[in-house]
């Protein structure tokens, strides 16, 4: 039952994804065609169109933020380190080559 319950949540939130993808374009659609015929330009899409998602992601960047923002120096710097290396970059502002 378990593997059950983990393949359908996996599958919610793949339909999940593939919504929030389809209306991120359509909200950037729609404020670029309808941007020349407004008085002011459309700046702010997410206050042009808000999205259920807005709120929820706004808190889960939030979140991660302070998270971030609270670690320990030394501990921001391992991070940091950590992530360049997962993403193989050579501090040349190129990724490492894959050789």
């Amino acid at each position: 039952m378990g593997e059950f319950v983990e393949a359908w949540k996996a599958y919610q939130d793949e339909k999940k994804a593939d919504r929030m993808h389809m209306g991120e374009l359509a909200r950037g659609l729609a404020a670029r065609i309808l941007n020349p015929f407004c008085k002011g330009a459309i700046r702010d899409v997410v206050r042009f169109w808000p999205m259920p998602w807005d709120d929820e992601r706004k808190a889960g960047d939030d979140a991660e933020m302070r998270r971030i923002i609270e670690m320990p120096p030394e501990q921001q710097q391992l991070k940091a380190r950590q992530f360049l290396e997962r993403i193989r970059y050579n501090g040349k502002g190129q990724p490492e080559s894959q050789d």
